[in-house]
């Protein structure tokens, strides 16, 4: 997929979500913070499918921001429980996400793609908890008509293997008003009250690696069996192990006190059906993967003991600082990891399942670029009094032999200030198709700390002029800014020596009526900047492509050769000096160089279009 259109749909997808989250790409790591969403750098020429689901997640987390759970963070009502937690986790995604389409309706173009993907990569995986996957596809159903489909295999699959009535419950209560705290709590009780899965699935379920069931059970198992009848336990409860016996932990290693029973109270508490108990112990763990979680006789241990253990669901943000790597934690077994992909039941956990193999495809010259998508602020740009005349030539321009210009056709942009760009016609008259509109242009505004005092009066000449010529004219325009992070560095006394060039940070402005979040700071990476303004324009259709670079002062090295191959290969350049220093710098790294100081910007603008 072209850069571009990456980055116009990321730009759609934060105008949409209406918010000031800021979209970052950069590394090869997926991060959350708080307001800051970090994307892989090689997303930028990723395939539509990677883009929809990076979309998808970046929204959804955008949605966790503006709508957050207030209950759970009031009260620290997460629950501990490992299949609970998940659940939890995936309820409260359909609750952020059903707020934000209610509120920004332009955001279901985005969710829709992502969560259709997660529910059928949930249901293709063998791993899949029965009990979550049901709760995921039920849950984004509500949202997504679209996933009736899925819905309806996940429901006949669930009513083989358990009943009709527990998943109408779990239903029922997904579509209820109350709070995720409280789904999940309920659908918790239904799962615990609910009968042992059916016995259709064990044989399948029960040749399972590493399944203690799947060895025959010893005479020191059975007599501690008989020892671990639960006679003090509820009428319920007696009546089912009336039938049988209820299978025991077996003994630790070498025997001893460690292999004795407890009373029958502490056994049910280890049973992993019961929301809201107390973490377990390492022993109790150990002894739960070989006890049968629903009470049924050794052979049905067989088939229960293999469902797999549900994993813990990443934390809120990705960990300390918003890392989504999974928590090393979690009481999942990582231990095939690199032969199976875990399930995933958040978009979060699809996203690493998809993105962990792609760590290497950082695209070139993206390494030691960071680029940002700027938010709009709420000042308008006010149009350069200069581009007025310029607005009422273009809506006249005509192309030769021809009406007035129609945008989009390929006609020419040709006026007193603007001559022929490209006109779609050969010198003679003869008709020539053309792809596209008639020329795209890429401007790069320097935002170094010295632009300080020149940032505003640049933006509003480029921004009022790009917003013009894309109006009228029958011509694109691209806005970048660009700047380098840096550290200070201290000599042995700690007096600060020199400063530490760092990334260089191209900044997408994507509304050009309103200025952008951007303050000027740092050094000038300008040849990183026209590297990527040529990356934007390598696929562009247009049959004129151009790169026009406002700047002050010199960059931080030089880049005369690399504007000469770009010229080479089709590519216009432009350096637009806005001060002495900065006209001195165009005039030995460009072969195109204007003088803009002087407040003569608006007319070098025209004068490099021309």
């Amino acid at each position: 997929m072209e850069m571009k259109k990456v980055l116009n749909a990321f730009s759609l997808g934060l105008s949409q979500a209406g918010s000031q989250t800021k979209v970052k790409f950069q590394g090869d790591k997926v991060c959350v913070y708080d307001g800051e969403i970090v994307l892989p750098s090689w997303l930028l020429s990723a395939g539509i499918e990677d883009v929809e689901l990076a979309l998808g997640f970046s929204t959804n987390a955008i949605s966790h921001q503006l709508f957050p759970d207030t209950e759970a963070q009031g009260k620290n009502s997460q629950p501990v429980n490992a299949l609970a937690q998940i659940i939890w986790a995936v309820i409260d995604d359909a609750r952020a996400e059903g707020s934000m389409m209610a509120d920004r309706h332009g955001t279901k173009a985005f969710l829709e793609p992502a969560n259709k993907k997660l529910a059928q990569e949930a249901m293709e995986n063998e791993g899949s908890n029965l009990h979550v996957l049901t709760v995921l596809v039920a849950s984004k159903n509500i949202l997504y008509p679209s996933l009736e489909d899925g819905f309806s295999t996940v429901k006949e699959r669930y009513i083989k293997q358990y009943s009709e009535e527990l998943f109408d419950g779990i239903c029922t209560v997904l579509a209820s008003e109350i709070s995720t705290s409280e789904k999940t709590e309920a659908i918790m009780n239904l799962i615990a009250e609910a009968e042992p899965p059916k016995s259709e699935n064990e044989e399948s379920e029960a040749d399972q690696p590493g399944n203690p069931g799947d060895s025959e059970p010893t005479e020191d198992s059975e007599a501690s069996q008989d020892e671990q009848s639960p006679d003090g336990s509820e009428t319920q409860d007696s009546e089912a192990n009336s039938e049988q016996p209820e299978p025991e932990a077996p003994p630790s290693e070498g025997g001893g006190e460690d292999g004795e029973t407890g009373p029958a109270e502490e056994s049910e508490a280890d049973q992993p059906g019961n929301p809201g108990d107390s973490e377990p112990t390492e022993d109790s763990e150990a002894s739960q993967d070989e006890q049968s979680p629903d009470g049924s006789e050794t052979q049905d241990s067989e088939a229960n003991s293999e469902q797999p253990e549900p994993e813990a669901p990443l934390s809120e943000g990705g960990g300390e600082e918003g890392n989504l790597e999974p928590d090393e934690e979690d009481g999942t077994d990582h231990s095939d990891s690199g032969e199976k992909t875990k399930a995933a039941y958040t978009l979060g956990d699809l996203l690493l399942n998809t993105f962990q193999s792609r760590e290497d495809e950082a695209g070139t010259d993206m390494n030691n670029i960071r680029v940002e998508l700027l938010n709009p602020t709420s000042v308008r740009v006010k149009i350069d009094k200069k581009f007025y005349d310029l607005s009422e030539q273009l809506a006249e321009s005509v192309s030769r032999k021809s009406g007035l210009a129609i945008k989009g056709k390929g006609h020419a942009l040709r006026t007193a200030c603007l001559p022929v760009a490209s006109s779609g016609m050969n010198p003679f008259g003869a008709k020539k198709l053309v792809t596209g509109e008639s020329a795209h242009f890429v401007i790069a505004a320097d935002m170094s700390g010295s632009m300080d005092m020149l940032a505003e009066k640049s933006l509003t000449t480029m921004l009022s002029f790009a917003s013009e010529l894309k109006s009228k004219g029958d011509t694109w325009v691209d806005v970048i800014t660009y700047w380098r992070n840096y550290e200070w560095l201290r000599n042995e006394m700690g007096v600060i020596t020199e400063a530490k060039p760092l990334e260089a940070v191209i900044g997408i402005v994507n509304n050009l009526d309103r200025f952008p979040d951007i303050e000027p700071d740092g050094l000038t990476p300008t040849a990183e900047a026209i590297t990527f303004a040529a990356q934007m324009l390598a696929s562009s259709p247009y049959e004129r492509r151009g790169i026009i670079v406002i700047t002050d002062g010199h960059p931080d090295e030089p880049h005369l050769n690399l504007c000469q191959n770009l010229e080479k290969n089709g590519i216009e350049v432009y350096g637009l000096g806005l001060t002495e220093a900065g006209v001195e710098a165009v005039k030995v790294n460009f072969t195109n160089y204007i003088n803009a100081s002087d407040n003569n910007l608006a007319t070098a603008l025209m004068a490099a279009t021309a």
